[in-house]
Parts: C-alpha cells; sequence; structure tokens
C-alpha cells in the first residue's frame, strides 16, 4: 500500500517541467539579455510603470541649471567693457546684448515644472524648455559689412 502512495510522488517528481513559452514572445525575447524577464513582461506578468512626467520648462527669463532647478538669467544690453555671456546661454535666449547668470544675493533659483505641451525629458542646461531645445539655437550674430 505504501508503495502505491509513492508511486505518483516518484512520478511527479521524474517527469521534466513543461514549461511552455508562447512562440511569438519566445521570438521577441530570443536575443535580449534578461530573457525571462522581457518574457514575464510580454506575458502581462509584469505591469509597466506609467509615463513619469519630467520637469522640462522653466518660466521666463529663466534657465535650466541641472538637478531639476532652473536659475534667472539676465541680459546686458550695453556692454562697453567687452564682457563674454556665459556659454551655456549663448544664442539660446533672445537678447540684444550678452545673456548671463544672475549672481551674487539677487540669484534666484526655482523648481523646474512640466510643460505638456514640451518633450518630455530633461532640458538642456541655459534652455528656457525642451520646447525651446527643439526649435534649436537663434542665428548668430552676423557683422554688418563695411563700406569702402
Amino acid at each position: 500500500m505504501n508503495r502505491l502512495l509513492l508511486l505518483p510522488l516518484l512520478l511527479g517528481i521524474a517527469s521534466p517541467v513543461q514549461a511552455r513559452v508562447d512562440p511569438e514572445v519566445h521570438k521577441l525575447c530570443k536575443d535580449v539579455k534578461d530573457y525571462l524577464g522581457c518574457v514575464k513582461a510580454q506575458s502581462g506578468e509584469v505591469k509597466a510603470k506609467p509615463n513619469e512626467s519630467i520637469a522640462n520648462s522653466c518660466p521666463p527669463n529663466f534657465a535650466y541649471n541641472g538637478g531639476g532647478y532652473c536659475r534667472k538669467i539676465v541680459c546686458i544690453g550695453f556692454n562697453p567693457w567687452g564682457l563674454k555671456g556665459d556659454q551655456f546661454l549663448e544664442r539660446k535666449h533672445q537678447c540684444r546684448g550678452i545673456v548671463n547668470w544672475e549672481t551674487g544675493i539677487l540669484q534666484k533659483h526655482v523648481k523646474a515644472v512640466f510643460d505638456n505641451s514640451c518633450p518630455n525629458r530633461k532640458p538642456g542646461i541655459g534652455w528656457q524648455s525642451t520646447c525651446h531645445e527643439e526649435k534649436g539655437l537663434l542665428p548668430g550674430k552676423v557683422p554688418k559689412k563695411k563700406n569702402r
């Protein structure tokens, strides 16, 4: 009698496990590093995270400074000293002079915000938003021709 009870147990252990993967899923996942993770994701065992909104825009007169923050910028129209603007701001903002980061006691930092009309990623350093970044750099200054 004991032998009859052991027989189903031994047959269950001895038989190979038949785990079948859908052929379409296998075809999609066969060349990836994490095959098991891919199979689980494709079969719906792993739920994907909803798209996160990324802070991609700064208020007017601010530019992205990294780390999710924007920093106030200033436009210096009258420049008798020949100062140069910040290289990260050059040709990214409308200004009839040079653009620089605000410094000293007046320096302001604010958190960047999400604007759903702009691409959902962090802007590059010096850009007001990813919308502005997508439009590209402003044209450089064209030197005036001298009359001869």
